[in-house]
């Protein structure tokens, strides 16, 4: 049963090469969302970015270089809202991969929540 996995690997990582202008492009990004709960509702923001603009989505952005989990939280908390956020709680992590893309892009997504 690995064979495949591995071919399909292989096949997704040359489509996304091939379409990738150069080898810099392949590079996966880390990001950070925070789920910001008060009683049964959550915080959302509307995009203004080109990925997904004018939808809704949870507050975050990437992790910077040397940035722990909370320190990323609580800076992008605060440029997003305006709130201070202290205690978090890690919750999971994804990797999305999206080949299909004009311009193919990869990310490791780290979620949390405000205690």
């Amino acid at each position: 049963m690995q064979a495949p996995s591995r071919v399909f690997k292989c096949n997704l990582h040359t489509k996304v090469r091939d379409n990738a202008k150069n080898s810099r492009d392949l590079v996966p990004r880390v990001a950070l969302v925070a789920f910001l709960l008060k009683g049964k509702s959550v915080l959302l923001g509307k995009r203004l970015s080109s990925i997904g603009h004018s939808t809704f989505a949870l507050p975050g952005g990437h992790l910077e270089f040397g940035e722990t989990f909370e320190d990323c939280a609580a800076r992008e908390v605060k440029e997003e809202t305006g709130l201070d956020i202290q205690k978090i709680e890690f919750l999971t992590v994804t990797n999305n991969v999206f080949p299909e893309e004009p311009k193919p892009y990869h990310y490791v997504t780290i979620f949390i929540r405000r205690l």
